[in-house]
C-alpha cells in the first residue's frame, strides 16, 4: 500500500534530518524541549503523489511517520499482537499510538516535549515525559524503574527515527536495558538511519572510508542483538533511501 511513495522526497528529508541530529546533540535541556515543541506542532510533510492521491479519494490513513513504515513495509505482521502492548520512543503527539489504543491496546508513549504530553493526555494514551538521553553518574537511565514497569509484560517497542538522535551512549543504555528486562515475547522493532556520532566516527577513523561509514546502518543495531543467544533477529531491510528496518524478538 502506497509502495510509490518509498522514495518521494526521502533524500531531501534525510538530509534536513542529519543536520537537526548533527546539532542537536550539543542543545540544552531547555532548547531540547524547544525543538520537540516545534516539530511536534508542525503537521507531517505529505509527499506531492500522496496529495494528489488524496484529492482523488479523499484522505488517506498515514499520518505519522511510523504509519508511513508500517504500512509500507508491511510490518504490523510482526508485530506480538496477542500481547495486546506496546511502548513506542518519541510517540509526539501519539497518533500512531491512538490507532492500537482504540483497538483495546495498552499504549505508552515516551517523549520529551510538553506539547506531545498533553496531546497523548487529551487521547487517552499513556504519556511519559523522558529526556530518553538522560543518564545518571552510574550510567544508568533516570527513566529506567518506569520503563522496567512498562515493559514486564510482552510488549511490542517501538522505536521510529528516534534513536539516531540520541547520543551513542545513551543509545546503547537504552538498548542494553530493554534487552535486559524487557519480558520474553517482546517484539522490538528499530527503524531510522545510522546514527549521525556513529558515522562522523567512522568517518575520521583512518581505517574507515566514507563508503564504509555509509555501510554501518545495515547492521549498526543488528550487532547489538546478533551475539545474544536469547534475542532473535526476525526481520532486517532497507528502506526509503537511507533507512534501515530491525525487527528482533526476545525468546
Amino acid at each position: 500500500m502506497f509502495a510509490n511513495r518509498k522514495n518521494n522526497n526521502a533524500g531531501q528529508n534525510n538530509e534536513k534530518k542529519d543536520e537537526t541530529a548533527k546539532s542537536y546533540f550539543s542543545l540544552s535541556s531547555n532548547e531540547k524541549a524547544d525543538v520537540w515543541k516545534e516539530f511536534n506542532t508542525k503537521s507531517p510533510d505529505l509527499p506531492p503523489r500522496l496529495l494528489e492521491r488524496n484529492k482523488k479519494e479523499g484522505p488517506v490513513s498515514v499520518i505519522s511517520m511510523s504509519h508511513a513504515f508500517f504500512e509500507d513495509y508491511d510490518l504490523y505482521k510482526h508485530l506480538n499482537a496477542p500481547c495486546r502492548n506496546m511502548v513506542q520512543f518519541g510517540s509526539s503527539t501519539g497518533k500512531f499510538l491512538r490507532m492500537f489504543r482504540k483497538r483495546g491496546w495498552n499504549v505508552a508513549g515516551y517523549d520529551f516535549s510538553s506539547l506531545a504530553i498533553e496531546k497523548m493526555q487529551q487521547k487517552g494514551v499513556t504519556a511519559r515525559q523522558v529526556d530518553l538521553d538522560k543518564m545518571d553518574e552510574t550510567g544508568a537511565l533516570t527513566y529506567g524503574e518506569q520503563l522496567a514497569h512498562d515493559v514486564a509484560c510482552p510488549t511490542n517497542i517501538v522505536m521510529v527515527r528516534i534513536l539516531e538522535y540520541m547520543s551513542l551512549s545513551a543509545q546503547h543504555s537504552v538498548l542494553f536495558f530493554l534487552m535486559r528486562y524487557a519480558a520474553s515475547q517482546s517484539t522490538f522493532v528499530i527503524i531510522g538511519q545510522p546514527p549521525v556520532e556513529a558515522v562522523e566516527k567512522a568517518k575520521k577513523s583512518k581505517s574507515a572510508s566514507a563508503e564504509m561509514a555509509a555501510m554501518l546502518h545495515p547492521n549498526f543495531w543488528a550487532s547489538h542483538f546478533g551475539g545474544r543467544t536469547d534475542m532473535q533477529i526476525i526481520h532486517a531491510e532497507s528502506a526509503y533511501v537511507n533507512d534501515t528496518i530491525l525487527i528482533v524478538k526476545k525468546r
